[in-house]
This record gives C-alpha cells, sequence and structure tokens, in this order.
C-alpha cells in the first residue's frame, strides 16, 4: 500500500512539473518578414485592425526597411490616421528617395498646396523610370506599371486644377498631363473623364459632355445608345399626349433646381449640342486611329475592365451636371446601388437624377433612402448634419416640383 502511494505521488508530480514546464516555455517569436505576410493575409480578409498591427511590427523589427514603412504608412492613411502616415511615409522618402513611388502618390493626398504637388510630380517620375526599366527588360507586368502611371498622372491634373486660382493658367499643362496618361494607357477611360472635368471648369459645357461619353465608351459602349432610345421613348410619348384629343402640352417644370442648395452647382440646362466636328482627342492633338478606339461588338464589359466604383460615382456627377436627359446618369447610379446599396451619397445622386427627369416619386424614394442611411452613421459622420441638410433640401424641391405640377394641371383644367 506505502509502495503504491508513492507510486501515485510521484505520478502526480510528475504531472505537475510536466505543467510547470509546459508553462514555462517561451513563446515562439515571429520575424519582421512573418509579420509583413500576416498583414497582408490579414489585409486579403479584410482584417485591417491586425495588419495595421503586423505592419507597426515588421517595421519595429526592421526600422530602415522601406518596404515596410510604405506598407505601414499607407495602412495608417487608409485608417485615415493622417500624422502617423505622414511621419511614416516621410521616413520611406528620406531612405530611399528615387525608389518607389506609393509613399509619393500617398503623400500627395495627404499633404496640402505645393508640398502635395511636389509629392505627386515625385511619385510620377519614379512611375515613368520604373515603366521605362521594365520596357528595357521586356517585363510582362509592365501593363499594369502603364495603368499606374496614367492613374497618377490624371491625379496629378486633377490637383492642379483644384489649386488653381485661374483653370487658364494652368490648362495647358493639365491637358499635356492628360495627353502622357492617355499614351500610357490608351483604353482608360480616366484621362477623358479629367479632360471633362477641366472642360467644365473652362466653362465649355458641351465639349465636357463629349469627353464624359468618349470616356464612357470605353466601359460601357452600350450605355449611350441606351440613352439615345429613352430620348426617343419619351419624345415619342410626349408628342402622343400633346396631340390627344381635348388636351395641352404641359407646361414647363419650375421650382425643381432653383430651391435646391443641392442643384445650385449644375450648369444650366442646354439644347443637346451636336457632336462637335472634331473629338475632344483630335484638339488636343491625339492620335484618334490609336488603341482609344473602342469594339463595339463587345456590348456590355466585365468586372475586371469595370473602373472603380468611386471613379463611377463622378462619372454621375458629371453626368447629372451635363446631359439634360437623366438616362444615362440613372443607369450608372442603379448599376451602384445594384453592387453596394449602403452609400448614402449614390442614393442622393439618384434622387438628384430622377428629379432631373420629372421621375418625382422614385425621386422622393431615392432621397428617403439616402436620409435612413446617413442617419444611420450621423454618430460616426462628422459630416451627417450638412448631408441631412442637401437632402432635406433635395426633398423640398421635388415636393415644390410636384405642387407646382398640380397647380399647372389644375389651371388649365
Amino acid at each position: 500500500m506505502v509502495v503504491a502511494m508513492k507510486a501515485d505521488a510521484t505520478k502526480r508530480t510528475v504531472h505537475r512539473r510536466g505543467k510547470v514546464r509546459a508553462g514555462k516555455m517561451p513563446k515562439q517569436v515571429m520575424s519582421a518578414l512573418q509579420h509583413f505576410e500576416a498583414a497582408q493575409v490579414a489585409l486579403q480578409n479584410d482584417d485591417f485592425k491586425t495588419a495595421l498591427k503586423h505592419f507597426q511590427a515588421a517595421s519595429d523589427a526592421e526600422a530602415e526597411n522601406v518596404e515596410y514603412l510604405d506598407a505601414l504608412g499607407a495602412a495608417h492613411a487608409e485608417f485615415g490616421q493622417q500624422e502617423e502616415a505622414i511621419a511614416v511615409l516621410q521616413r520611406a522618402v528620406q531612405l530611399a528617395p528615387d525608389t518607389g513611388y506609393t509613399k509619393y502618390m500617398y503623400l500627395g493626398q495627404l499633404l496640402d498646396g505645393e508640398e502635395a504637388l511636389h509629392a505627386m510630380e515625385m511619385g510620377v517620375k519614379a512611375l515613368q523610370r520604373s515603366c521605362d526599366q521594365q520596357k528595357e527588360a521586356d517585363v510582362g507586368e509592365a501593363g499594369e506599371l502603364q495603368e499606374q502611371l496614367c492613374s497618377a498622372l490624371c491625379c496629378l491634373a486633377e490637383a492642379r486644377l483644384g489649386m488653381a486660382g485661374d483653370v487658364q493658367e494652368v490648362a495647358e499643362a493639365c491637358e499635356g498631363l492628360l495627353l502622357r496618361a492617355a499614351r500610357a494607357s490608351p483604353s482608360s477611360p480616366e484621362p477623358m473623364q479629367v479632360l471633362a472635368s477641366l472642360r467644365v471648369e473652362q466653362g465649355r459645357p458641351e465639349e465636357a459632355l463629349h469627353s464624359l461619353r468618349q470616356s464612357i465608351a470605353t466601359w460601357w459602349p452600350s450605355l449611350q445608345s441606351d440613352a439615345q432610345e429613352g430620348d426617343v421613348a419619351a419624345m415619342e410619348a410626349e408628342a402622343a399626349q400633346a396631340s390627344a384629343p381635348g388636351t395641352d402640352r404641359q407646361p414647363e417644370q419650375t421650382g425643381a433646381a432653383s430651391t435646391s442648395r443641392a442643384s445650385a452647382e449644375k450648369l444650366p440646362l442646354q439644347e443637346a449640342p451636336a457632336e462637335p466636328e472634331h473629338s475632344a482627342k483630335e484638339d488636343l492633338g491625339w492620335d484618334v486611329e490609336d488603341e482609344w478606339e473602342t469594339d463595339d461588338s463587345e456590348d456590355e464589359q466585365d468586372d475586371d475592365s469595370m473602373p472603380s466604383y468611386e471613379f463611377r460615382v463622378e462619372t454621375a456627377k458629371l453626368l447629372i451636371e451635363l446631359d439634360e436627359d437623366n438616362h444615362a446618369a440613372v443607369q450608372v447610379l442603379e448599376m451602384l446601388i445594384a453592387e453596394d446599396d449602403t452609400v448614402p451619397e449614390v442614393w442622393y445622386l439618384l434622387g438628384l437624377a430622377l428629379h432631373a427627369g420629372g421621375d418625382f416619386d422614385e425621386a422622393l424614394t431615392a432621397a428617403a433612402e439616402a436620409e435612413r442611411l446617413v442617419s444611420r452613421r450621423r454618430h460616426e459622420d462628422p459630416g451627417a448634419g450638412e448631408t441631412l441638410l442637401d437632402i432635406e433640401d433635395l426633398k423640398a424641391a421635388i415636393q415644390e416640383s410636384v405642387v407646382n405640377i398640380k397647380m399647372g394641371t389644375a389651371i388649365k383644367n
């Protein structure tokens, strides 16, 4: 019995000692590379907080690794941590001023004034060097770099345009940047859309709309033809109503744009312009026989060739501002909502477009959805209050248009 008890005690002692030893085993330390790889995996899984933590750990372990600094600075920027991002990215610039372009493009967005322009210019130069090197080496990834160069040049043109006191002072320089962008990536829709924005600032709305349509044709060739068919159908319906026995032509709608602060920035609506005798590309001296031409046999574009969500939001804004017909703008906005129906700005823009087209019930529905989405996030969004005021202005303008139509009908009867 005594022997058995000793044996049991020995087992318990060994078991306890085993636990103690297991508890004292050193924790495995991740290397800087392992942290960096873990951050990339976290990014792929949309776990941005974990990604930032691992990027920070990688950078702490190798403080002069520019690749890690670039990634950490980009992560801070995406998180909205502006001061941290600037500090990290400027450190990367100090360590490697002549290599890498990502840090410069982020700094161009984070800094202000001439500092921002200088950063973007440095980024474009770095990208151009990389493109030239890949061309000389005949590397297969040159096409992707050319697309990035195109986007960077467009960003630089937009920055110059946004900072200009007098648009005419920068117009020629912006056109030169856009020409370079178009040559870098002939199939990109970006240069022509930025050119449309430039023409708006120059007070040339007809040319702006023409440039915008050329941009849209690179990623949605059928959109303009669909819009024209919508115009024809609307005109036929209006003509049929006007010619019906006992009916008169409806009075023009009034008050829709004048009462809405949100519509105050729109250019005056004009008659649909004839297409310019020369295209915008010809006016700039761009080669219209090059790769700009799109294949009309491809009626719809696949998802990979579709511009970014944000780019198409800007497309819709320009269409609302420039195109008297709302059909194309509505189609672009409905496409965006089908992809992501939680963006208040898109619902608000849809309300504007539908209001401009006289679809008042649908416009009110869109405005109400925008209001609902903003209200849900008002404690997280510091600009929610101003956005809600814009939505109220839009709803008031729609309701006033409805009243005007009813009053016009009552007077006629």
